[in-house]
């Protein structure tokens, strides 16, 4: 890929986890062992790359690796700052999730965004319980959204006990 990159005038290169679709795949994925073993090999590439002067994204393709070691401690703040829009219209959170939060053949993305599905997903994702439903209605496995979800999660952590709070007041202004 480096050769590649360099013969053609790339200036970056992206890696992602092998996604076994909910377990289905799982046959064709990697043991534990080779997990880490492909995270080690791929420190080791990130110096080469970075020799070359070339963009990666081996620190974010790595810690989606380890997403089910840490990812299951943190709320899931994707319905707080993305949105997948597929081409005939339906909004979901992101590309793994299977609940739809709103269509825009019917609505406004504006109202899909602070629409009732939008609000219930964020309360219900930032719960204590909300690592369980999330895996209920998204296939998690290597979240593409895991860095993000750590950088929010140290500036809005010591905010999630007033949630309650936050929530109380957004049903008495909406009525």
């Amino acid at each position: 890929m480096i050769a590649i990159a360099r013969e053609t005038d790339i200036d970056a290169i992206a890696f992602t986890p092998f996604k076994s679709n909910r377990g289905k795949l799982s046959s064709y994925g990697l043991t534990r062992r080779q997990q880490e073993d492909l995270c080690n090999r791929a420190m080791h590439l990130k110096r080469k790359i970075r020799r070359y002067s070339l963009g990666d994204n081996i620190n974010r393709f790595i810690l989606r690796y380890r997403f089910n070691e840490i990812g299951h401690k943190l709320p899931c703040y994707i319905y707080w700052f993305h949105s997948r829009i597929k081409v005939d219209g339906t909004v979901l959170s992101c590309g793994r999730s299977e609940s739809i939060l709103g269509d825009l053949k019917k609505e406004s993305f504006p109202d899909i965004w602070n629409g009732q599905a939008y609000r219930t997903m964020r309360n219900k994702t930032l719960s204590p319980s909300g690592f369980k439903y999330r895996n209920e209605i998204s296939d998690c496995e290597f979240c593409s959204f895991v860095k993000d979800n750590i950088r929010i999660h140290k500036i809005f952590r010591y905010l999630l006990p007033f949630k309650g709070c936050y929530a109380g007041l957004l049903r008495k202004k909406a009525i």
